[in-house]
């Protein structure tokens, strides 16, 4: 473990549990805690020493984001293109794809450069 202490400052741990009911946006009941500790307060074992709480962020299913906003199975099964992806294109995606859209198409000349705007 103590050579641990040269490659890594935190050792994270995640516990799974499983919960009496789905939560809404949830495909399953299982789910999750993370947190790190710093391997110095491990090695040297300070058990006082702070354990910090991790956040994970689950992304939605597109059929969480149709039920939010009760787009149909049919209409949100639909392949879009989009022609351009500046400041219209890119918000018309971001908004599709929040309400569901799963086969949406970005076509866009444009190169992505920092220097791009």
């Amino acid at each position: 473990m103590r050579e641990c202490r040269d490659k890594y400052e935190y050792i994270f741990l995640q516990i799974g549990f499983c919960r009496p009911i789905n939560i809404i946006g949830k495909t399953n009941k299982v789910d999750y805690i993370c947190f790190k500790a710093s391997v110095d307060a491990i090695v040297e074992r300070k058990f006082d020493d702070k354990i910090q709480l991790v956040q994970i962020i689950d992304l939605p299913t597109p059929q969480f984001a149709r039920g939010l906003s009760n787009t149909s199975e049919d209409v949100g099964s639909k392949d879009i293109a989009i022609i351009g992806c500046g400041a219209i294109g890119s918000k018309l995606a971001y908004h599709l794809f929040r309400t569901g859209f799963e086969k949406l198409t970005l076509i866009d000349s444009d190169q992505m450069l920092h220097i791009t705007t």
